[in-house]
């Protein structure tokens, strides 16, 4: 009898903690590029963008695209969201953005690189996501085409401006939770729990505590 308080308590605490973690749901996937080692070049002071549509609010968490790194297979880039007005990323306003460090295991085989860990709020509407090699980050790599295709695509080159088109096909996977999650406030930075709930917590434990003295004296009589 014992035991089974003790397990029952144990998993009402559980719950008491928090939720589970769902799995994203698929925003964007063309699918993956080709699997050669070509396509468009991702280096010192390049940007490539893709422009996609959404049909629902999502709170982004991951952005990846099929990428090809070369040399060592390490460097530094950013993943940048940008509103969708406009032919090229250079027209919109940048909404969100985040350096990565990008590492391969096995350098010549291209596979999805990119940002996880994001929780961009993003409404229903038209957006352009743009991998950026920006100045003072280095990245030897290569994007293959071969995906299915997106809205629109521009590109930035060294010193010059926003360009439409230049590549396409480029594989893109982007992965998010249906909904906007709100801003947390500013105080507290988390949520209290509530005295109820201290309450039931503490009860739990007292339980606990009682049922484990009672399954410790009844070990020692037998």
């Amino acid at each position: 009898m014992c035991k089974e308080w003790i397990v029952s308590t144990v998993v009402v605490l559980g719950l008491l903690m928090g939720p589970v973690a769902a799995n994203a749901d698929i925003v964007i996937d063309t699918g993956p590029g080709n699997s050669n080692g070509g396509g468009t070049s991702l280096y010192s002071d390049q940007w490539l963008a893709m422009k996609f549509t959404t049909a629902q609010d999502y709170t982004i968490t991951d952005i990846e695209g099929w990428m090809n790194l070369h040399g060592s297979g390490d460097g530094t880039a950013t993943v940048a969201i940008y509103s969708g007005e406009g032919a090229t990323a250079g027209a919109g306003a940048e909404l969100f953005s985040t350096a990565e460090t990008f590492t391969a295991t096995v350098p010549s085989d291209p596979d999805w690189r990119g940002a996880a860990g994001l929780s961009w709020s993003l409404p229903a509407g038209t957006y352009w996501v743009s991998f950026e090699v920006r100045p003072g980050q280095g990245l030897d790599a290569s994007m293959p085409d071969g995906a299915a295709p997106l809205d629109a695509y521009s590109f930035l080159s060294a010193g010059g401006s926003w360009n439409a088109g230049g590549f396409s096909n480029t594989g893109l996977r982007i992965m998010g939770d249906v909904g906007i999650v709100p801003p947390a406030p500013l105080t507290p930075a988390t949520s209290v729990p509530t005295m109820s709930t201290y309450g039931l917590i503490l009860t739990m434990l007292g339980l606990l505590l009682v049922a484990a003295r009672r399954l410790r004296a009844s070990a020692k009589r037998s």
